[in-house]
């Protein structure tokens, strides 16, 4: 599905001066991007990667609570998804993923003819 993946924390915004990551060269990436711990920033993540070249269209997973089963998932666009977040009251722990992976469907389970 992506010819690379990139597992980023999000825990600091952009422009912060203890934060080691380099998000315009994230912003002219064109792979995925997984930023963690990120709730409170994905605001100022995705206008950094807008004004670096991501398009700002490009789709967004927000998954809260993966793997349990009040687990929850809102989607959006890089340049809607802080507000898109805050809306929904995405809350940790939560992971975004971005890139067209995201408009990537499985097909559906067939019903577990056991239950």
């Amino acid at each position: 599905m992506a010819h690379d993946v990139t597992v980023v924390s999000g825990h600091l915004p952009p422009g912060h001066p203890d934060s080691l990551v380099d998000w315009a060269a994230l912003g002219r990436a064109r792979g995925t991007l997984v930023p963690l711990m990120a709730v409170d920033t994905v605001g100022k993540i995705a206008a950094v990667l807008v004004e670096h070249g991501r398009a700002p269209d490009t789709p967004v997973l927000a998954v809260q609570d993966a793997g349990r089963p009040d687990q929850r998932a809102v989607t959006a666009r890089l340049d809607e998804v802080g507000a898109v977040a805050v809306r929904e009251r995405i809350a940790p722990p939560a992971v975004f993923v971005l890139g067209p992976v995201v408009d990537v469907r499985l097909p559906a389970a067939p019903p577990d003819p056991a239950r």
